[in-house]
C-alpha cells in the first residue's frame, strides 16, 4: 500500500508542475463530453464525462498550440461484475502536450461495495500515458490500483482506454 501511494505521488510531482507551466496563456475554457471505453485485468468498461478544457496560446497571440488541460467528472459502469451492478463516480485529470501527440492522464474511480453501497468505497487510482489526435481521440495505457478498501473491490491492474472528445465549440 505505501509503494501505491508513493508511486502516485511521484507520478503526480513529475507530471503537474510540467504541464502547469507550459500553460503560461490560457485562453477562456470550454466543455467537452467525453465517452471511453476499454478493458483492463478484470474486464471492459465505459464511461461518459463532462470536461472543462482549457488551450495554451503561443506567445501571447491569437494562434493556439495544441497544448491542453483537460478536468472532468462522470459516471462509469464496469462490466467486471457479472451479477451485482456498479455505477461508478469518476474524476478525470489529462494534460495533451501539444503538436507531439503525447498524453498524461490521471483517473479516479471511486467503487461501491457489492450491492451499490456507497458507504464502502473503494478509491481506485489510474495513471495513464498515451497519445492524443487532434484533440478527439486519445488512445492510453495506464495500471489502476486501490488506495482505500480493496477488500471490497480489488485492484483492477493493466487497462488500455481510447476516448472520444466531442467538441462542441472551439
Amino acid at each position: 500500500m505505501r509503494n501505491k501511494t508513493i508511486l502516485l505521488l511521484l507520478f503526480l510531482s513529475l507530471a503537474c508542475p510540467p504541464c502547469m507551466a507550459q500553460l503560461t496563456y490560457i485562453v477562456q475554457p470550454t466543455l467537452r463530453p467525453k465517452v471511453s471505453m476499454g478493458v483492463h485485468g478484470k474486464g471492459f468498461f465505459t464511461d461518459a464525462l463532462l470536461c472543462v478544457r482549457w488551450r495554451a496560446l503561443e506567445g501571447g497571440a491569437v494562434k493556439y498550440t495544441h497544448q491542453s488541460l483537460l478536468i472532468g467528472a462522470g459516471i462509469e459502469h464496469n462490466y467486471r461484475f457479472k451479477k451485482d451492478f456498479r455505477l461508478v463516480p469518476k474524476l478525470v485529470t489529462e494534460y495533451n502536450f501539444g503538436k507531439k501527440g503525447l498524453m498524461l492522464r490521471l483517473q479516479n474511480r471511486f467503487y461501491p461495495a457489492k450491492d451499490m453501497d456507497y458507504r464502502r468505497l473503494s478509491w481506485q487510482v489510474c495513471p495513464e500515458i498515451g497519445a492524443h489526435f487532434s484533440h478527439a481521440f486519445t488512445i492510453g495505457y495506464g495500471y489502476s490500483f486501490a488506495i482505500t478498501n480493496a477488500s471490497c473491490t480489488p485492484s483492477l491492474g493493466h487497462q488500455v482506454c481510447l476516448s472520444f472528445n466531442y467538441i462542441l465549440k472551439d
